[in-house]
């Protein structure tokens, strides 16, 4: 069974929202493992003394989901073994809502 997860990111430009996206794909994918997609959320433009300064946009990225080690062909679970190296911050899945205020949990370890 395939399981996938939706990232959200945001990416900024001087030069354009097509660059802002370029710059936001070539980033997911040096980071997440298996990217299969992402589409536009978003776009806005940063302003500073009446001047556009930037073209900010957020994508949704979609990557599939490895198999947990040990598990594979067993009908276990699927790890978010999405980092390619652990000096990259970690990159928190999202469904593409906004997460509540509080939720009291830590990111996996």
């Amino acid at each position: 069974m395939t399981v996938a997860s939706v990232t959200e990111i945001s990416a900024v430009s001087s030069e354009g929202f097509e660059e802002a996206i370029r710059e936001g794909i070539n980033r997911a994918t040096s980071t997440l493992r298996n990217v299969e997609g992402a589409w536009v959320k978003d776009k806005n433009v940063l302003i500073e003394n009446g001047n556009i300064t930037g073209y900010k946009v957020n994508l949704l990225v979609t990557f599939v989901m490895e198999e947990a080690q040990g598990e594979a062909g067993s009908g276990g679970g699927a790890s978010e073994s999405a980092r390619s190296d652990e000096d990259e911050p970690y990159v928190v899945p999202t469904t593409g809502q906004d997460p509540p205020a509080t939720s009291g949990q830590e990111p996996p370890q």
